[in-house]
């Protein structure tokens, strides 16, 4: 899959040979889009809207918000800021 096919679900389903006119639906949910996109299928076969669902999901979990501590936020900052080794190491 390349950066640039926004639609995972979509380039799976036109790669598997199923055709443009195959629904397909991308589930982007950080730690939980595998689950959803298989609770998603399960409800809509449940339901009688469709027989067969491919489902999966995919995370992107270098996108997703990383919440910390205002001391590790600065330490990070220093971090990043130092020149050379030794100040790496002295932070």
């Amino acid at each position: 899959m390349l950066a640039d096919e926004m639609s995972p679900a979509r380039v799976a389903a036109l790669r598997l040979g199923m055709g443009a006119a195959m629904t397909a639906l991308t589930v982007q949910i950080n730690c939980g889009s595998g689950m959803q996109s298989i609770d998603t299928a399960f409800r809509t076969i449940e339901v009688g809207k469709t027989d067969l669902i491919l489902a999966g999901g995919t995370e992107a979990l270098s996108h997703a918000p990383l919440v910390l501590r205002q001391q590790a936020v600065e330490w990070f900052g220093r971090f990043a800021r130092a020149k050379t080794v030794w100040e790496r190491t002295a932070t």
